[in-house]
């Protein structure tokens, strides 16, 4: 487990381990893309575990960062989480794109880009080479302030989180 002890900002982070980060209350600020255009990515078959604090991009890399959370983790827990759009890719951003594997959202409030352009809460993909995602709501806590995307994926769970779904793709609601 790596617990923070202070508010922090730096670099987006590539996550290449199983683990815990324990926000402990804190913020972490974006400055600067882990990779491309992401801030955190989670790489595939990883079981990751965010939990207790808050994620944003620094005001200063609007046009650098398009995801928050770029997830290929077989396993993602947000739990206690506050995951800030605001300040993403002025023209197209999601701040939790999940191209496969499983998240589970607890007590977590994530707030898109409210801007002009094509914005995302979160996103659920299904892409070639990749199982689908699957995105489960998992409380009464949870809150949704933007559009969920679904590109394949699959989203279940507590519909009061407020989602505003845009499917491209058929798909069969569980």
């Amino acid at each position: 487990t790596v617990t923070f002890i202070r508010d922090a900002e730096g670099a987006g982070v590539v996550i290449d381990n199983n683990v815990t980060i324990d926000f402990a209350g804190h913020t972490y600020t974006v400055n600067a893309a882990a990779n491309e255009s992401n801030a955190f990515v989670v790489n595939l078959g990883k079981n990751v575990t965010l939990k207790n604090g808050s994620l944003q991009v620094a005001s200063t890399s609007k046009v650098a960062i398009e995801n928050l959370i770029q997830n290929y983790a077989l396993l993602l827990n947000l739990d206690g989480m506050k995951l800030f759009g605001s300040n993403l890719n002025a023209s197209n951003s999601c701040v939790l794109s999940n191209n496969t594997g499983q998240v589970n959202i607890t007590s977590t409030t994530i707030t898109a880009n409210e801007a002009e352009g094509t914005h995302y809460a979160f996103s659920a993909g299904e892409y070639a080479g990749y199982n689908p995602s699957w995105v489960v709501i998992r409380d009464n806590a949870t809150v949704v302030n933007g559009k969920a995307h679904l590109v394949g994926g699959n989203i279940f769970g507590n519909t009061n989180a407020g989602l505003d779904l845009v499917a491209e793709k058929s798909f069969t609601a569980a």
